[in-house]
C-alpha cells in the first residue's frame, strides 16, 4: 500500500520496502470484546477493544505474514481471547500465554500444548515483582513446566531484573526471551554494564531479545536514541533478536488509577519502526531474513 491508513486513531505509514515472505511481528495482543472476554478482577488497567480484523488490516498493510499473541496482562492466566484469536487467524499465529505455573494441573498443559501455544510470559514489570528471589523462583518453578512441551519463557522486567537474573537465565535449559528491548535505560548508554550484559547473554545464545515497543524505551520522537542499542545486539548475534509491534499499544497507566478506568492506546507508526528496524540491519536484506522470518519460524514453531 502506498498511503497510510488509521487504525485506533493512529496513523501508520506505509514501510517503504518490501518486507520478507512469512516476516512475523513478534509481539501482539487482542483484547476483547468485553462481554465475551471479561477482564481478571485484579488487573491494573482496563485498555479499550482491538480485534483480529484490525490487526490483520494493519499486518496486510505493513506486509507481515505471520503473528504471535503474546497473551496481556488485563486477562490473568485466563487465556482464552489470545487462544481463540490464533485459531481466528489460522496457522500463521502463535500464543505466548501467561500461566499461575505453581498451580496449573498437567492436564491444564496438555490442554494449552494442544493449541497453538509456543511459550509463556512471567510478567514481572507489571505486576510489581521487584524481589529478585521471587523473581527467580519464578523463573525456576516456570522452567520446570514448561521443558518437557518445548515451550520458551518471556520476561517483561527491566534491565537490573534481567542482569540480576543473568546466571538463571545462562544456565537455562529452557530458551529465555526478554521484551522491549530488555527495557534499559538509553541514557546510560549502550557501554552502561547492565545493558552490555544482555550484549553478552545473546552473544553467548543465552537470551532473545525482543526489539519491540521501541517506543516504550526511546527519548526521541524518531528513535534515533535506539540505533546503537538496537546495532549491539543484532551485532551480538543477528539469530538472537526478533521484532515485534506491541499492536496495538497498550497506553500508561499512572500507579493508583482505579482499574475500571479505560485507558487509551498509544499512537504508534509502525511503518516507522520497521523502517528503523531496517536501518538497524544496516539495511542488510540477509539480517532482516533472520529477525523477520528465520528466528521467529524456529522460536515459535511454524510448520
Amino acid at each position: 500500500m502506498s498511503e497510510s491508513i488509521s487504525i485506533h486513531n493512529s496513523s501508520q505509514s506505509p514501510v517503504g520496502f518490501t518486507l520478507p515472505d512469512l516476516s512475523c511481528d513478534c509481539h501482539t495482543h487482542v483484547f476483547g470484546p468485553r462481554a465475551q472476554y471479561p477482564y481478571w478482577t485484579g488487573r491494573g488497567y482496563t485498555p479499550p477493544d482491538a480485534s483480529v480484523a484490525e490487526m490483520k488490516t494493519l499486518h496486510r498493510h505493513l506486509g507481515i505474514g505471520r503473528v504471535v499473541i503474546v497473551h496481556p496482562s488485563p486477562y490473568g492466566t485466563d487465556n482464552r481471547v489470545s487462544l481463540d484469536a490464533a485459531d481466528a487467524i489460522g496457522p500463521s499465529a502463535r500464543v505466548v500465554a501467561v500461566i499461575d505455573a505453581e498451580r496449573i494441573d498437567d492436564a491444564e498443559l496438555a490442554a494449552l500444548a494442544a493449541r497453538p501455544v509456543a511459550g509463556i510470559r512471567l510478567n514481572f514489570k507489571s505486576t510489581g515483582v521487584g524481589d529478585v528471589e521471587k523473581a527467580r523462583t519464578m523463573l525456576r518453578v516456570a522452567q520446570m513446566r514448561v521443558k518437557p512441551l518445548g515451550w520458551h519463557i518471556q520476561l517483561f522486567a527491566d534491565v537490573r531484573m534481567l542482569v540480576a537474573l543473568a546466571d538463571d537465565i545462562a544456565r537455562s535449559e529452557v530458551t529465555i526471551v526478554a521484551d522491549h528491548f530488555g527495557l534499559p535505560d538509553v541514557a546510560r548508554g549502550v557501554a552502561a554494564p547492565e545493558f552490555q550484559t544482555l550484549v553478552r547473554l545473546v552473544r553467548d545464545g543465552a537470551l532473545t531479545v525482543k526489539l519491540s515497543a521501541g517506543y516504550r524505551v526511546t527519548r526521541q520522537a524518531d528513535w534515533s536514541d535506539l540505533e546503537s542499542f538496537a546495532a549491539a545486539l543484532i551485532g551480538a548475534r543477528a539469530d538472537g533478536v526478533v521484532w515485534g509491534s506491541d499492536w496495538p499499544h497498550p497506553g500508561d497507566h499512572v500507579p493508583g488509577t482505579p482499574a475500571e478506568r479505560l485507558v487509551p492506546f498509544q499512537q504508534v507508526d509502525n511503518g516507522h519502526a520497521l523502517r528503523c528496524l531496517r536501518r538497524w540491519c544496516a539495511n542488510d536484506d540477509a539480517i532482516m531474513q533472520r529477525i523477520l522470518v528465520d528466528t521467529p519460524a524456529r522460536l515459535y514453531r511454524f510448520g
